[in-house]
C-alpha cells in the first residue's frame, strides 16, 4: 500500500509537471527530479517503518518464546521439588518401619533367648539410632537435590532473562532526514522555477 505522504507527492507532482510544461522545458525536467526526489526519500522512510514494525514483531515472539520455556522451566522445578519431598517422606515411612521390626524382632529373640536388662536396651538403642541416621540421610539427599533444582531455575532465568536483553532494539525511522530531504528538494526547485513543488 502507498503511504498517504508519498500519495500526496505524486499528486503534487502531477500538478507541477503540468504547470512546468507552460513555463518551459526547464520546469518540466526539475519537476520530474524534484519528484523523484521526494519519492524516494518518502521511500525510503516507508522501508524504514516496515523495518521497525518487523523488528517489534520478532522480539514480541522471542519473548513470548522465552517466558513460556521459562515458565514450563519454572512448573517442572516445582514438580521435582514436590517429587522430592514425597520421596523423603516415603523414605522415612521406610526406615521408621524396618526399624519398629527390627525392634520387634529383638524383643521376641531376647526374651526366647531369656535376655533382658542393660544389653537389649542397647540393642534397641543401637536399631533406634541406625534408623535415626537413615533419616537424616534420607532427609540431606532431599536438601541437596533441592538445592539442584533451585541452582538449575535459577540459571533457567539468567538464560531467559539473557534471551530478552539481547533482543535488538527496533530502530526509530528517520523523519526528520525524510523531512530535511523533501524540504532541501522542495528549496532547490523553487529556486530553478521560482514555485514551489507543492504550489
Amino acid at each position: 500500500m502507498c503511504p498517504p505522504l508519498l500519495a500526496g507527492l505524486g499528486a503534487a507532482g502531477a500538478g507541477t509537471a503540468a504547470a512546468g510544461a507552460a513555463t518551459g522545458a526547464l520546469g518540466l525536467s526539475q519537476a520530474t527530479l524534484t519528484g523523484l526526489q521526494m519519492a524516494a526519500s518518502v521511500g525510503g522512510l516507508f522501508a524504514q517503518m516496515q523495518q521497525q514494525q518487523a523488528q517489534e514483531a520478532y522480539n514480541r515472539q522471542q519473548y513470548e518464546s522465552s517466558m513460556q520455556a521459562w515458565r514450563q522451566n519454572q512448573a517442572y522445578s516445582a514438580l521435582e521439588k514436590v517429587t522430592e519431598t514425597a520421596n523423603y517422606a516415603e523414605q522415612k515411612v521406610v526406615n521408621d518401619s524396618a526399624m519398629r521390626r527390627a525392634m520387634a524382632t529383638a524383643k521376641v529373640s531376647s526374651g526366647e533367648a531369656g535376655v533382658a536388662g542393660l544389653s537389649v536396651d542397647a540393642l534397641l538403642a543401637d536399631i533406634g539410632a541406625k534408623a535415626g541416621r537413615d533419616n537424616t540421610v534420607a532427609l540431606v539427599n532431599r536438601d541437596r537435590r533441592n538445592v539442584a533444582i533451585d541452582a538449575s531455575a535459577a540459571n533457567n532465568y539468567s538464560a531467559m532473562a539473557s534471551q530478552i536483553n539481547s533482543l535488538q532494539t527496533p530502530k526509530q525511522p528517520d523523519y526528520l532526514g525524510a523531512a530535511l530531504k523533501i524540504g532541501t528538494a522542495d528549496y532547490d526547485y523553487t529556486k530553478a522555477t521560482g514555485r514551489s513543488f507543492f504550489a
